[in-house]
């Protein structure tokens, strides 16, 4: 299940069946080159279990935000 908020797609419930709703509910941005052309994915992390979805997805770890420190 998923909605629109701000105009991008979140999911409403977490993959562990968790409400994503304040304070269970922590949205981000992580900087990433994972893909030509990206700068970043918006982040979905669930607070209670801490399961996260990347929008776009990410597909390579070796160019993510925790290689470049």
């Amino acid at each position: 299940m998923s909605s629109k908020r701000d105009g991008e797609w979140l999911p409403n419930i977490c993959r562990n069946g968790h409400r994503l709703i304040p304070p269970n509910v922590l949205i981000a941005w992580l900087p990433c080159a994972c893909q030509p052309g990206r700068s970043g994915h918006r982040t979905v992390t669930c607070q209670t279990c801490g399961a996260v979805w990347h929008k776009p997805p990410h597909v390579d770890d070796t160019r993510s935000a925790q290689w470049w420190q």
